[in-house]
Order: structure tokens, then C-alpha cells, then sequence
């Protein structure tokens, strides 16, 4: 490897006849010694990026260059070298891409080795191809999905603030998949590249050596990269969740997720809101605190009273008044809708008439079971009812006693008026006993 560390260890001068500008891409392959197999994987405002093999490992390697222009300068090329360095101990994180090497190639221009991210096919996916799958048209992921990806990027970017590494360029194209296993993995690249620029070098101000991407650069970057800390990352990183889960940029007064998609937690509403903030000292504190939150609206269901009115009217709009005013509009569909009532109409008329007669049916049966009653016998044979107030079985009355029977019923005398003689005369008489 005596060959590499050589070409590293160059002094930081390019040759004036290599100087090239800044905004001019050259196309001639790189060269480095000990490396080999140069592919161009991607291209932007701060260099190429190059899928090559380490010959002494024999093993695939990514290796991004700098623009021309950028490496004349020396503080720039200073403080590369010294935040690559930094980088190199952040390779234990497991979605931190790692950091091999970094020093000026053979025609001097700035550049550093680092770990080839790649999926299922062997290419380099991002997390801008999840978003935009067509690459033009806007899509979201899944929330269970989102908070996935999202841990681990807040994981990482947490280790990197403890060890005093701010992005400052955070956005999906800076974040590599690697889908080759069930759970898709993240790796974090590109750290630190806007934290190396100077505000007060107008040099490096131009189009195509931005730092930082402006959609998703916090307020305070918008004004001065001078004075951002970590809660740069942070807004940067809300920016990210929001179009997660919508598939757009939260821009000017914006839709919170939950309205756009009422199946969303509301809690990712709140946790937005609280990222984006204007003022940094308004925002989560740490990326710890942001993913406390995420592990909250993990385990944190829905409920029904969470919903709000207009999310309550919305629903009723889409469901009732969207397919009535399609209906409407439409006469083939109009006249479907018509026939199909009518039939239901025809169907319900049928059933009640088929209730009505049953009804009359049922109301005819009794009538007449009442009508079959047998009349009570008049035979003058049949038994009398028992009398609860005698304990002596009622005998016969004569048909020829012209005697009224009692009408005080808890005085009966049930005797014979021959009894009734004879008692009588005892009571006169009663010597004759």
C-alpha cells in the first residue's frame, strides 16, 4: 500500500496547467495509485462520485473528487483533510458510511475513499429514489416505513453531533440504501462538506459550489453558514420526514401530513411543526429528543376522538358529496343509479306486501279459534263446582222444597228442612228427646 500513501501525502499544490474552474466537470477518469476500474455513479455541484476497486483488498470502493477549482484552495483543502479525519472515527456506527482514505490524486485534485454503498442489484440507490421512484413524479413512503428509515438516520446523526460532525447538507440524495436484507438499511454520506466553507470567501458561493441544498436548509443558513449548529440537522431532517410522508417540500404555509393523509399519526404533526420552527431554540433540542418522539408515535395509535372537524367534513365530502356530484354530472352513471333504485324500490314493496298478508292471515286464525269454543253443557247432571267455603259435599237439592236457599253465604244452612223441624222442636220440647 506504499503506493497509495504516496499519492496521499503530496503536498496540496495542483500544477498551473491543471487549473481548472470550478464550474467546468472534467471528463477524464481519475487517477490514483492503487486503485483502478473507474466508474462514474453520480455527479453534482461539489464533484464526482466513482465506483473503483482497492486492488491491494480487491474490493469495490467509491471514491468522490472535488471540483478542480475547490481543491486550489489551500484552507478548504486544510480543513477537508481535517474533518475526514474526524469522519474516520465515525465508521463505527453502522449507518455511517466509512471513511478510508483522503489526500490529492495524480492530477491534484481533492478527493477521499470511502465505503460503496449497494443494493439487491448491485447499483447505488438512495433515499431519493423511494421518494420519486419515477424520478418526476412525486411519491411518499409508508409510515412504518418512514419512521424505520428515519430512526436510523437520526441514530446517526446523533453519534455525529456527540462527536462535534454537523452535515449541514442533509437531504435524500445524501442517504444510501442498501436493500440486500429484509429491513432496508441506511448509511449517512456526505458529512460536513458545508461546515468546511468559509461565509466570508465569495469564491465559493456560486451555483455549482453550493453548499447545503435550499429546500432543506434551515433560516439561519439561508443568511450565514457562520453560526449553525446541530439544529440545522435537525430542521433538515424534518424537511426529510415531511416529504416521507406526503412526497412534497413543506413550503410557505404548508399541509400538515395528517390533513393530506388522515391514516397518519397526528403525532408526526406535531413533531414536524416542531422541527421546522424558525427560531433554532424552538426546535427538539437534540436528535435524541427526536427520536424519543418517533419511538412515541410508534407505539401510539390513533384514536376516533383525535379526529378534528375539518377532518371529519373532509371525509364527508370525499365519501357522500364527491361520488354525488360524479353521479350527477355523469348521465350513463345517473341512469344506472335510477334503475338500480327502482329495482330496490320494486324489491321493498314486495317484501311489505308479503308482511301486510301475513298479518291478515294471522288475524283471521284467531278470530276463528274463538268462534270454536265450545258452549258449557246444560245438563242439570253436571257436577257443581266445589265450594271453598264448605268442607261436606253439597247435596242434592229436592225439586219439590219450595225452601230459598240463603243468600248470605257465610251463614248456609245445608239441612233438610225436616232437620231443620225437628231441631226446632227439640229446642220447645225437650222433654220429647
Amino acid at each position: 500500500m506504499s503506493d497509495e500513501n504516496n499519492v496521499f501525502d503530496q503536498p496540496t499544490m495542483i500544477p498551473s496547467s491543471q487549473n481548472l474552474d470550478g464550474n467546468r466537470q472534467s471528463s477524464v477518469l481519475p487517477e490514483i495509485a492503487g486503485y483502478s476500474g473507474f466508474k462514474e455513479i453520480g455527479r453534482g455541484g461539489m464533484g464526482t462520485v466513482y465506483e473503483a476497486v482497492q486492488r491491494s483488498l480487491n474490493r469495490k470502493v467509491a471514491v468522490k473528487i472535488l471540483n478542480p477549482g475547490l481543491s486550489n484552495d489551500q484552507t478548504i483543502v486544510k480543513r477537508f483533510q481535517n474533518e475526514t479525519r474526524i469522519l474516520a472515527k465515525l465508521d463505527r456506527h453502522p449507518n455511517i458510511v466509512q471513511v478510508f482514505n483522503c489526500g490529492l490524486n495524480k492530477r491534484g485534485q481533492l478527493c477521499y475513499i470511502m465505503e460503496l454503498v449497494t443494493g439487491k442489484n448491485g447499483d447505488t440507490k438512495t433515499l431519493r429514489e423511494l421518494i420519486s421512484p419515477q424520478k418526476k413524479v412525486a411519491s411518499f413512503i409508508n409510515e412504518k416505513q418512514t419512521a424505520d428509515l428515519v430512526l436510523q438516520i437520526a441514530e446517526a446523526l446523533k453519534y455525529a453531533h456527540e462527536n462535534h460532525i454537523i452535515h449541514r447538507d442533509l437531504k435524500p440524495e445524501n442517504i444510501l440504501i442498501d436493500d440486500r436484507f429484509d429491513q432496508l438499511h441506511v448509511k449517512v454520506t456526505d458529512f460536513g462538506i458545508a461546515a468546511w466553507r468559509d461565509p466570508e470567501r465569495t469564491e465559493l458561493t456560486s451555483a455549482t459550489a453550493s453548499f447545503g441544498t435550499w429546500a432543506y436548509m434551515p433560516p439561519e443558513q439561508h443568511r450565514s453558514a457562520a453560526n449553525i449548529d446541530h439544529h440545522a440537522d435537525i430542521y433538515s431532517l424534518g424537511v426529510m420526514i415531511y416529504e416521507m410522508l406526503t412526497g412534497r417540500l413543506p413550503l410557505g404555509a404548508f399541509v400538515l401530513p395528517s390533513k393530506s393523509n388522515s391514516s397518519l399519526n397526528r403525532g408526526w404533526d406535531k413533531l414536524i411543526t416542531a422541527m421546522l420552527q424558525q427560531d433554532p431554540r424552538e426546535r427538539p433540542q437534540n436528535m435524541q429528543e427526536v427520536i424519543d418522539r418517533i419511538k412515541s408515535i410508534q407505539t401510539k395509535k390513533n384514536k376516533v376522538t383525535e379526529f378534528s372537524l375539518e377532518q371529519i367534513a373532509e371525509f364527508a365530502i370525499r365519501s357522500v358529496i364527491s361520488p354525488l356530484i360524479f353521479l350527477f354530472s355523469n348521465k350513463k352513471a345517473l341512469a344506472i343509479l335510477g334503475i338500480v333504485t327502482l329495482v330496490c324500490l320494486i324489491i321493498f314493496a314486495r317484501m311489505l306486501y308479503r308482511n301486510d298478508k301475513k298479518d291478515d292471515d294471522s288475524t283471521d286464525t284467531v278470530v276463528t279459534v274463538e268462534e270454536t269454543i265450545p258452549a258449557q253443557s246444560t245438563d242439570s247432571k253436571a257436577e257443581l263446582p266445589t265450594n271453598n267455603f264448605a268442607e261436606e259435599t253439597i247435596p242434592a237439592q229436592s225439586t219439590n222444597s219450595k225452601a230459598e236457599l240463603p243468600t248470605n253465604k257465610t251463614n248456609i244452612d245445608w239441612r233438610t228442612p225436616k232437620a231443620v223441624l225437628e231441631a226446632e222442636a227439640a229446642k220447645d220440647n225437650p222433654a220429647a228427646l
